[in-house]
């Protein structure tokens, strides 16, 4: 029943669509004759016409896909139907209605079970891993690509190379290299095999992207250059665009401006004649960066508002939110903390606050010109009221006119006074009111705009998957002062040499200021260790250090700000863990007692003597700018043992007061607390430290940030 209903509504739509349509007239698809067997040529030219407008023109796929559908169920034309519904699960995406596209690719899906096509079936899994994917579930779009494979796998392999195509870009995605290369080197293997172009040139884009971010750039731009030949040649403009677009951005990042400015604007003018304003806005989206990072602000500014002006064209919300993101960078780096604090918090609330303002107003106002006119009514009804009273005595007390006349223009003027006097008053007590209101909203926008600093910030804290590739037994107790905080903590895995990365850092301050410090620690962290693949935690504060201070260096030569940072690496393979600390030191809580104290500070045991917490001292320097010429930051190195735990922490919750003297908690009774909780679960670790922390905070309020982090090492 549902189906029928889809059909009639499809049907009805298609006809109010194709009404003034030169083309469909063209074809015939306008005739209301009863469909006939001959009809199945113009369903195929309507769905051919759709499949190629996908890109340039969705609206148009999406109408042209609905006539289709509608002139193929009259006639049953399966095949029709399913190619309709490709389409319109296709067009769908790009219209960003994802909820419709997961529909077709369901209806198209079960076409394909009615009809027991295998083709149609790999298809449709395939179509579902896209909207997955555009979705950002990368877990389900694997799991649907898979699936097509093997159909293709069994039954088509020409069919299965798309499927490895697009799993080699999720698992690009993902970050997860080894396997994305797998599956681009079959779908490479599979195009070239069935001369299926379209999906060589996808994959040897991916390939470059891959080496590019490897800083193999001769290599990145041979795959790009073959990509780009092979997008011209099978008129793929969307993946011919995508691929000027990263070659522009090669040559950007190797200051060759005149190269780079050649494929972009050729990026650009693809984009353009097809009305793709998304894609424009990537494009000056990755200029603007790059004028940034060559220190070109003004031209990178330029670039940014323009990237913003074509994101709001296109409507999508995320690079919408990027744009806004990336100019709050910008102005970070021009040292402009305001505007850099209103593009990344007001930005995500804008739309929404300005209607709600406008709403507000416009209550407000009508509110106050009700009460004005409710004011004037009254005051004459009282003028005319006391004026009739006034009319009653003369009359009735001839003899006493002129006293009355006397006293009824002695009341009048009075009333008039009070009634003057009254009506300031209550003019005061609407501008008073009027300027709580805005002092209100006020309070509410930056309370919003906080809110989503905080969604922001937490958004770029590693996430449990990170984690969990590290150790599946971990835990972390943070709790910020304020809504954003200065505190942060950040996990990496390097697949590639085996090695887990993790750190706990104290920015200067806390709330918004610590919040700024605590985006660029993380922000720089990811280029340091994913990007540069740097793995020695005393070169990593070296780095750290480096464009610490180079940010901040701007204007206040004497700045302090910073942090101090604790971050580990462990070898999995060969079970060593390496240390180096800025400020903070490293804990360590194992079962197994040290032969000797070195290379620890000090050896607290537990009251059973059973358990152990060994302490290893920190570099007593911060991540900031200290002198001139500080000193490297020092590895340590220490063997563990399994079972054996990781502690991480800032100072915030040894710093707190409480407790009957109101007293700090100190470092003594941290360790005392960890060593007590050492043999519970990670969850009721994480519970033992919150109830500890708010019994002693008592009344008292929250002195810092407060991040504690634990890592068994279980490998």
């Amino acid at each position: 029943m549902k189906q029928l209903f889809s059909v009639l509504v499809l049907f009805f739509i298609s006809l109010s669509f194709g009404q003034e349509d030169p083309y469909l007239k063209k074809i015939g698809a306008l005739s209301t004759k009863k469909p006939t067997s001959r009809d199945t040529v113009i369903i195929n030219k309507l769905n051919s016409t759709a499949k190629d407008s996908v890109f340039t023109n969705s609206a148009k796929a999406e109408k042209y896909s609905q006539i289709a559908h509608s002139m193929a169920s009259k006639l049953e034309y399966y095949d029709g139907k399913f190619e309709a519904a490709m389409n319109l699960s296709r067009a769908k995406i790009y219209l960003n209605e994802m909820d419709s596209a997961m529909f077709y690719a369901d209806y198209g899906l079960s076409i394909a079970e009615t009809i027991k096509s295998n083709d149609y079936k790999l298809r449709s899994y395939e179509m579902k891993g896209n909207v997955y994917t555009y979705t950002g579930d990368f877990q389900p779009a694997v799991t649907n690509y898979l699936k097509g494979a093997k159909i293709g796998e069994k039954y088509n392999p020409k069919l299965a190379l798309t499927c490895y195509t697009n799993l080699g870009m999720v698992f690009m995605k993902t970050k997860n290299i080894p396997k994305a290369e797998y599956y681009i080197s079959l779908s490479i293997k599979l195009g070239e095999k069935y001369k299926d172009y379209k999906n060589v040139s996808s994959s040897l884009n991916n390939l470059g992207l891959i080496e590019k971010n490897r800083g193999n750039v001769d290599l990145a731009l041979k795959h790009f250059e073959r990509g780009l030949k092979l997008a011209q040649q099978t008129k793929y403009e969307k993946r011919e665009s995508e691929i000027l677009h990263n070659i522009s951005n090669v040559y950007f990042k190797q200051k060759n401006f005149e190269k780079g400015f050649e494929y972009f604007n050729k990026s650009v003018e693809i984009s353009r004649k097809n009305g793709n304003h998304y894609s424009m806005a990537i494009d000056y989206y990755t200029l603007a960066l790059n004028f940034t990072d060559t220190g070109e602000l003004k031209r990178a500014e330029e670039a940014a508002f323009k990237a913003l002006d074509l994101a709001k064209l296109s409507k999508d919300k995320e690079i919408i939110t990027e744009c806004y993101a990336m100019i709050s960078h910008l102005y970070n780096v021009m040292g402009d903390d305001n505007q850099a604090f209103s593009y990344l918090s007001h930005a995500y609330v804008y739309k929404d606050s300005l209607n709600l303002i406008n709403i507000n107003n416009t209550i407000a106002e009508a509110e106050a010109k009700h009460t004005k006119e409710k004011q004037k009514i009254e005051s004459d009804l009282k003028l005319a009221n006391e004026k009739k009273i006034n009319n009653e005595k003369i009359w009735w007390r001839d003899l006493m006119l002129y006293i009355s006349i006397a006293i009824i223009l002695g009341v009048i003027i009075g009333i008039y006074y009070l009634v003057r006097i009254n009506k300031q008053i209550k003019l005061k007590n609407i501008t008073v009111e009027k300027q709580k209101e805005e002092l209100t909203e006020k309070h509410l926008e930056i309370k919003s705009s906080i809110d989503y600093a905080k969604r922001i910030q937490l958004a770029m804290f590693s996430d449990q998957y990170q984690w969990n590739q590290i150790s599946t037994n971990h835990s972390i107790f943070f709790r910020p002062k304020d809504v954003v905080s200065g505190d942060f903590y950040w996990a990496h895995k390097n697949q590639d040499q085996n090695t887990s990365i993790w750190a706990v850092a104290d920015c200067t301050g806390h709330g918004v200021p610590g919040a700024f410090m605590s985006m660029l620690g993380i922000g720089f962290l990811n280029e340091i260790v994913i990007e540069n693949k740097v793995i020695d935690p005393g070169e990593i504060l070296n780095s750290l250090r480096q464009k610490i201070v180079s940010s901040l260096d701007k204007e206040d030569s004497k700045s302090k700000d910073g942090m101090d940072i604790s971050i580990c690496v462990y070898n999995h393979t060969t079970k060593t863990l390496t240390y180096a600390g800025a400020n903070n030191p490293l804990w360590i809580i194992t079962d197994v007692a040290p032969i000797t104290h070195l290379p620890y500070k000090s050896v607290v045991p537990a009251s059973d003597n059973k358990s152990f917490l060994l302490e290893i001292a920190p570099d007593k320097m911060p991540i900031g700018k200290l002198f001139s010429n500080p000193p490297p930051f020092t590895t340590k190195e220490v063997s563990l043992n399994k079972g054996d735990k990781i502690i991480l922490f800032s100072d915030g919750f040894a710093d707190q007061f409480g407790g009957e003297s109101n007293k700090k908690f100190k470092y003594k009774s941290l360790k005392e607390l960890l060593l007590l909780s050492h043999l519970t679960s990670y969850n009721h670790q994480t519970k033992i430290l919150g109830e500890h922390f708010e019994k002693w905070k008592g009344s008292e309020s929250q002195t810092d940030d407060v991040c504690i982090v634990s890592v068994e090492i279980d490998s």
